[in-house]
């Protein structure tokens, strides 16, 4: 017999993280001290910010946030955030002094049962951002796991069609 996840987000999503991530000072010096690997020889990067997430919410009020993101190809997929506008998760992370694993992320087929499990076994819904891909569809909600867990978990309903990057890193890597 296999145990489940007593986390709901965990059980939902089969239990193998889609997602690590690491909140970053200077997304430029993060992408050079990773480096890319044979499999994955490039980093996408993107602005998030209210002109790309057209809902977004903090504490669960309406928010403004943005950050610089990195994401690589590999499984889990590695993201770097660097934090620019807030407040939002990212921010508290960063001026708490926090290093190492932001969060997990775990791709889900309908984020608002995400939130309603995790709510219902007491994980908060600390962020949540919508309507961030180019056809206007995905969303992602982040929970505070940090007591639980040490870090963040963050359910994704990915969009349908993902906006191309603004730029990739090393130069003349793939889109």
């Amino acid at each position: 017999m296999t145990a489940r996840s007593e986390i709901p987000l965990i059980a939902l999503a089969g239990g193998v993280p889609d997602q690590i991530a690491f909140v970053v000072e200077d997304l430029s010096t993060a992408m050079r001290r990773w480096g890319v690997t044979a499999a994955d020889d490039h980093w996408r990067i993107w602005t998030y910010g209210p002109t790309m997430i057209e809902e977004q919410t903090y504490l669960g009020e309406p928010a403004h946030y943005s950050m610089l993101l990195a994401m690589n190809g590999t499984r889990p997929q590695l993201e770097l955030v660097q934090p620019l506008d807030g407040p939002s998760i990212y921010h508290t992370w960063r001026n708490a002094g926090r290093t190492g694993v932001h969060h997990l992320g775990y791709y889900v087929d309908d984020i608002g049962e995400a939130i309603g499990r995790m709510q219902d076994a007491g994980f908060a819904c600390v962020q949540t951002g919508a309507r961030y891909g180019a056809d206007g569809t995905g969303k992602f909600a982040y929970f505070d796991t940090v007591e639980a867990l040490g870090f963040y978990l963050e359910g994704i309903q990915v969009p349908t069609e993902r906006r191309a990057p603004e730029s990739v890193w090393p130069e003349g890597g793939r889109r």
